[in-house]
């Protein structure tokens, strides 16, 4: 059974890489091709944590009494 910490630990991972593209992209001028292109990388993990995060608290919700 899926608990709140699994749920917390996902969003912090969740947070962690939202972090990592806005240090990214406050350091660097995303408007040039090599850093947009590094910038879109981060980018791509943060939505895939974020799924992840999401079907994780979808799971947890199912799983709580009717």
């Amino acid at each position: 059974m899926t608990d709140i910490n699994d749920v917390q630990a996902a969003m912090r991972l969740w947070h962690e890489a939202h972090t990592a593209v806005m240090d990214f992209y406050e350091a660097h001028n995303v408007l040039e091709p090599a850093r947009y292109e590094e910038w879109m990388v981060l980018r791509r993990v943060e939505d895939d944590v974020r799924r992840q995060a999401d079907i994780l608290i979808e799971r947890a919700r199912s799983e709580l009494p009717a």
